[in-house]
């Protein structure tokens, strides 16, 4: 990843270990390195055999009502996204209720008069790797 947020920029690799229950996401552990230069980074996954699947560019402005944060992410490609954040990392629930709590959340979007689609928790990697294989 290669974030730009005001004057910082933040450079690092992420790896996301998803659990899944049918297609929503129970649980994700992310383990975040920082690293100083992208390229480098780039040749030794490249010498390791990996290749780039796609490259996720996206401008995002996060709101706030001060009970609710939503995050838009225009993503180049793709299209304008809206993410809801939760407030807690769901450490310590049970698959049930983060699955509640997903419900609750997916309530609160619809309040509002969000138009959603029914895969509302796929990623946007996922969908923009899957638009270029078709």
């Amino acid at each position: 990843r290669h974030i730009k947020e005001d004057n910082n920029e933040i450079k690092r690799i992420v790896k996301k270990i998803k659990e899944y229950q049918g297609n929503t996401v129970i649980s994700e552990e992310k383990i975040n390195v920082d690293i100083d230069n992208i390229d480098n980074a780039i040749k030794l996954f490249n010498k390791l055999g990996f290749e780039n699947l796609i490259s996720v560019k996206n401008d995002t402005i996060v709101y706030s009502n001060g009970l609710y944060e939503f995050a838009f992410q225009n993503v180049d490609n793709l299209g304008l996204l809206m993410e809801m954040e939760h407030p807690n990392d769901f450490t310590g629930y049970s698959p049930e209720d983060i699955l509640k709590e997903k419900e609750n959340m997916l309530n609160i979007i619809k309040s509002y008069n969000l138009s959603i689609e029914n895969d509302y928790d796929i990623k946007k990697a996922y969908e923009l790797v899957m638009k270029k294989i078709k």
